[in-house]
């Protein structure tokens, strides 16, 4: 009898598996955010950098003049 009540209490509830489905997907939505995140800090790193070059050689231009 303990043996058949352990292995009811084991089962999940079609609603068990909903809830799991929603919070795998939910992860999976977060994981893809977090990677596009990165990307754009990293592309907005580079801008900046290529930013500061323009900048750089705009104002070593003017000083020639």
């Amino acid at each position: 009898m303990a043996a058949l009540s352990t292995e009811r209490e084991s089962q999940f509830q079609a609603r068990d598996l909903e809830v799991m489905q929603t919070a795998a997907g939910q992860l999976g939505v977060a994981v893809e955010n977090a990677r596009l995140f990165t990307e754009e800090q990293r592309r907005a790193r580079h801008l900046a950098f290529l930013n500061s070059i323009s900048k750089m050689a705009i104002s070593a231009r003017m000083r020639r003049r």
